[in-house]
């Protein structure tokens, strides 16, 4: 399935013309807004009508995994978020997986695009923001034997990854990322598992002195 505009746009948290207009290089957007919206596209899978074809190839020799990012996120969480998910899906492509962004509308439920995708897994970024709808979710993947991760919140028989917010310093984006994709995998490989939860500790804060 393409990835469009509008999917991009909703995950950098932009317009769909300022989306359109970073990636054919437009002087009217900054270099900052530029770069953060060319690494979602990239993250999300965004292939021009040359790479649609390679894309098509690889879809069908690899495993496949879907990772949701719930909306409402303010914009320095956002940024975090596309980090996050742009370490997770280099190391699901290094592990020989594809990774597909899912995007909920009126049309189609997150399940329903599982179902149609014929996920093997799903990351979940950021589902302290809608709870109730994401535990529902995950308690139907879990059901239909589909593997999942959740980042930065925790449910009870779900497998996370979390920051450690015990831990002084900066939040270790790109670990979480990896972190993620390697605990999925090996949910999806059914390996045993050490731990339900795994911690990243901080980036300590530089001294400057």
């Amino acid at each position: 399935m393409a990835v469009l505009l509008k999917e991009i746009a909703k995950v950098a948290g932009v317009s769909v013309s300022t989306v359109s207009k970073a990636l054919r290089d437009h002087s009217d957007i900054s270099s900052h807004t530029k770069a953060l919206i060319k690494q979602t596209a990239e993250s999300m899978g965004y292939y021009d009508d040359k790479g649609r074809k390679e894309q098509k190839k690889r879809r069908a020799v690899l495993k496949h995994v879907g990772i949701i990012i719930p909306g409402g996120a303010s914009a320095r969480r956002a940024e975090e978020e596309v980090t996050i998910s742009s370490y997770f899906v280099t190391v699901m492509e290094e592990s020989g997986y594809d990774c597909t962004f899912l995007i909920e509308d009126s049309e189609l439920s997150y399940m329903t695009r599982i179902r149609i995708g014929s996920l093997d897994g799903v990351c979940i970024i950021g589902a302290q923001r809608r709870k109730a709808d994401m535990l529902i979710l995950a308690d139907e993947l879990c059901k239909e034997g589909i593997a999942v991760v959740t980042v930065d919140y925790s449910y009870h028989g779900i497998c996370a990854v979390l920051h450690d917010a015990a831990t002084t310093g900066r939040r270790n984006n790109a670990k979480l990322g990896e972190e993620a994709a390697r605990l999925l995998i090996r949910r999806i490989e059914r390996e045993p598992e050490a731990a339900e939860h795994i911690r990243i500790p901080g980036i300590p804060q530089q001294d400057n002195s």
